[in-house]
């Protein structure tokens, strides 16, 4: 209860966050950028306080059906395998000149981990791509395998909902860190399904 009581109350500073630096922008300008074939939905610096809603229903009808589908691929591959496209820059930090400027102080492995290129650094960058790639094909198995089961729709709604809601909104790789904890609930049940399923086969009497 402490640690979804902690990550709740970190959602909700993160929110609180976002609604003090866009104070005054209206939704249309973040349904706007969001729709931004350049960026695929990324930051462009296309925020406007007089946008409106018609500037994006512009934008939507310059758009042939072939462009909105590959915007809509794209943008749903990006955000979907942030822990990919994001380990690097949250993970190991930006590019730096000296060890110090990175890490809180030198070790005998800081040098090899400084950027890209070297053995270490490559090495746990390739290592934080296969775990969040391996919780996500878990966390897709379990889903599927508890899709008959209703406790689990509530959860289910709200992976469905942020899928559709980052279709036409901004995207950025923390956005979906909230879901992380029913990633592993999911890719727990994975698991657990299948043992149960071991035990069963194993308890019938030939």
């Amino acid at each position: 209860m402490v640690i979804f009581a902690a990550l709740i109350w970190g959602c909700q500073m993160h929110v609180d966050s976002c609604f003090e630096e866009s104070k005054g922008l209206p939704i249309a300008s973040w349904l706007y950028m969001g729709l931004n074939t350049e960026e695929f939905g990324f930051q462009d610096n296309s925020h406007d306080e007089n946008r409106t809603m018609e500037d994006v229903v512009v934008r939507l009808k310059s758009y042939s059906p072939n462009t909105i589908f590959q915007l809509a691929v794209k943008k749903t591959f990006w955000t979907w395998t942030d822990g990919t496209y994001q380990a690097e820059r949250y993970g190991l930090g930006t590019y730096a000149e000296n060890e110090t400027d990175k890490f809180a102080y030198k070790t005998p492995l800081t040098s090899y981990a400084l950027n890209p290129g070297t053995g270490m650094y490559d090495l746990l960058e390739t290592w934080m791509h296969a775990q969040y790639y391996v919780l996500a094909g878990l966390a897709i198995i379990g889903a599927y395998k508890v899709r008959k089961d209703r406790r689990w729709d509530t959860i289910v709604l709200l992976f469905v909902g942020f899928f559709l809601f980052y279709l036409i909104w901004e995207i950025k790789s923390r956005y979906i860190f909230s879901l992380y904890p029913f990633m592993y609930m999911f890719g727990y049940m994975a698991f657990r399904r299948e043992t149960d399923i071991v035990k069963r086969k194993g308890e019938i009497k030939v």
